[in-house]
């Protein structure tokens, strides 16, 4: 049975190899698609690229873009907060102070 140290000592061997072997297919890539860039007389602006694109980026649902909440609560200097999250400092500062949380409400 191997110990934790020669499991540790394999794993580091592995991923340093996992780089030699990344570079050198990193750059093949690269070489094979600037020859068919060229054979082809590509465009910089024909090509698109979104950042889903790459393998390195994580496939997920992100939170619900596009829908921003309404603010509840807006102060004389224009600060908004709309009631989700952490209290802003500006708000704590002024119920510390003596005003009420419904003084901020936006009608």
């Amino acid at each position: 049975m191997q110990t934790l140290i020669e499991i540790q000592a394999k794993i580091a061997e592995l991923q340093a190899q996992e780089k030699l072997v990344r570079a050198q297919e990193y750059s093949q890539a690269l070489a094979k698609a600037q020859e068919l860039i060229s054979a082809y007389s590509i465009a910089a602006s024909d090509l698109v690229f979104t950042a889903t694109d790459s393998p390195l980026v994580k496939k997920g649902k992100a939170g619900s873009p596009g829908k921003k909440a309404p603010v509840k609560y807006r102060d004389e200097n224009g600060n908004g907060w709309t009631g989700r999250g952490l209290k802003p400092r500006w708000l704590t500062a002024a119920i510390e102070s003596g005003k009420q949380l419904e003084d901020f409400a936006v009608a």
